[in-house]
């Protein structure tokens, strides 16, 4: 599985024929527009969270500023085509078989003191798109799970 920050967020590695054995997540940020499979809504990509399935909350740990803290993400996710650039036609040229999973902090707490850490501000958002499975919660969690298990810079 290639897992990929935001410097992975190429419209043609996603639209990029891969192998059976290999998935894809990648942590994306580009403001595209993003076509919501199920009700066929096409929104950018900051305010397609709403048009998403809730899936609920998980907690993770990762390191932040070179300490452990533990986060608590409000999960969202649905199936989406990714749409290309401006000067490519959406009908020939839109990703196809692509999931997204929001994951958005709504805590973090230090794990070894329970001090609330939680910043609105600063807080975290994950939109992590994904060749694997979502149809279920503990997929999504699942997809959670392997990308904050990355090794962050």
């Amino acid at each position: 599985m290639a897992v990929e920050d935001r410097e992975g967020d190429v419209f043609s590695l996603f639209n990029a024929p891969r192998l059976s054995n290999v998935e894809l997540l990648v942590r994306v940020y580009q403001e595209r527009n993003l076509e919501v499979v199920g009700s066929q809504v096409v929104c950018k990509l900051p305010s397609v969270s709403s048009h998403l399935k809730d899936y609920g909350t998980e907690r993770v740990r990762i390191y932040r500023h070179n300490r452990e803290v533990e986060l608590t993400l409000s999960l969202r996710a649905g199936s989406v085509n990714v749409y290309p650039e401006k000067d490519l036609s959406p009908n020939k040229h839109k990703t196809q078989g692509l999931s997204l999973v929001v994951a958005e902090e709504i805590s973090c707490l230090d794990p070894r003191t329970q001090e609330e850490l939680f910043c609105p501000e600063k807080a975290a958002i994950w939109y992590l798109l994904t060749s694997l499975p979502i149809d279920t919660p503990e997929q999504v969690i699942r997809v959670t799970r392997f990308y904050a298990q990355r090794k962050a810079s």
